[in-house]
């Protein structure tokens, strides 16, 4: 190992250990080709110096300085400005007592870095995070429990209107609560896979990602592609998406800020999942689909809904595997013959009441109840956490 990938592995280990979700290493190296990709070195070696929970410039100067760089406050601020626009950390405008105020954290690499990356993905890092997302990350994601950072809901189309759906399991329920703004951006992952020249096989959509309120703002600053829609445009698109297939992934919280809308050809985590012998063991959701065989006449148009491969055509009726099926609901809304039903489980779950909430969450799991307490102590004493 090189000096110069010395600060790479560490700047890895950070994120691995500090953010709310894994970045483990790799044997072949990948995650260090990724990073080199995003991080010059003495961007790394400043981005090393962050904190999981975001700080002002001031405070994370005096750290900066302490540590041994000589940098002034007003080019660390251009560079982290620069970071933000690369997609390698995250920041957030105070928007009570000066809205011109920034602050800025150590961001995780999914869903961040890479998600990140949309509108400036080259085919070397598409390639890059393809390999290393399915050869290493994976093993990471099925470690996480109920603590994911997205759930996955039914389509409307999909449930009886006279049943009663909790409004996090609804997702115009979800999209009637918000304010807005809302922005819709290209798919990372589309992106990704059209570089690789194996374009989606469900649509020619990209522009399918939907980011709500304060993340909307922040899409319309850093992406070409953003475009603010209204609620009601909202709602038509949510239903053209329905009618493709796309599987709805909101945030894994009563207000979500992103919603991803998925399909099990591009999507990184879908794709990762189906590989799995038992996808909907690493999943959250409150659904599951089932056949009345009485009523199937084996069609087929269900298995290719499917978007995580979760049924298949047995003595000329459509099975499906439980230990697959994610609770989508795309297989009932094409099925002519109503044979197909969409189930709530026995034991549901409910999702965070607050995004920051969600994220505290995913800090409790990982560092445990007095670490939890000692990344708050080192945080009020202005230390890296």
């Amino acid at each position: 190992m090189t000096s110069v990938d010395s600060v790479y592995h560490q700047l890895r280990y950070e994120i691995d250990t500090r953010t709310t979700t894994a970045f483990p290493s790799s044997d072949s190296g990948l995650e260090i080709r990724i990073l080199k990709q995003i991080f010059t070195p003495f961007e790394a070696q400043i981005a090393i110096q962050l904190s999981a929970l975001l700080e002002g410039i001031k405070r994370f100067h005096k750290r900066v300085t302490k540590s041994g760089i000589d940098i002034s406050i007003y080019d660390l601020e251009d560079l982290l400005d620069g970071l933000v626009r690369k997609g390698g950390i995250i920041y957030e405008k105070l928007l009570f007592n000066n809205p011109k105020k920034k602050m800025y954290g150590l961001l995780q690499f999914v869903i961040g870095i890479y998600e990140m990356q949309v509108d400036k993905l080259t085919k070397h890092l598409a390639e890059d995070a393809e390999r290393y997302l399915h050869e290493t990350f994976i093993y990471s994601f099925r470690d996480t429990g109920d603590h994911k950072q997205m759930r996955t809901i039914p389509v409307n189309k999909s449930i009886d209107v006279d049943r009663y759906v909790a409004h996090y399991d609804n997702i115009k329920e979800l999209v009637k609560r918000e304010s807005g703004p809302f922005v819709v951006i290209n798919c990372v992952c589309k992106q990704s896979k059209d570089l690789l020249e194996d374009p989606c096989k469900l649509t020619d959509s990209r522009n399918c990602c939907i980011t709500i309120g304060y993340s909307a703002k922040g899409s319309l600053d850093l992406f070409p592609s953003a475009k603010e829609v209204s609620k009601e445009e909202l709602f038509e698109l949510l239903d053209e998406f329905q009618d493709i297939g796309f599987v709805l992934q909101p945030e894994n919280c009563f207000e979500p800020k992103f919603l991803c809308v998925c399909c099990g050809c591009c999507c990184g985590a879908l794709s990762n999942i189906k590989k799995l012998p038992r996808p909907a063991d690493f999943w959250i959701s409150n659904y599951y689909a089932q056949v009345n065989m009485d009523l199937c006449n084996g069609c087929g148009v269900c298995v290719k809904r499917c978007q995580i491969e979760a049924i298949k055509i047995e003595n000329k009726k459509s099975t499906i595997d439980l230990d697959r099926c994610i609770g989508c609901g795309n297989c009932v809304t094409k099925c002519k013959t109503n044979a197909i039903t969409l189930f709530q489980k026995k034991k549901t779950t409910k999702p965070n009441r607050f995004h920051k909430g969600l994220y505290l969450n995913f800090f409790r799991k990982k560092r445990g109840f007095w670490g939890f307490l000692k990344m708050f102590g080192l945080y009020l004493l202005g230390q890296k956490v």
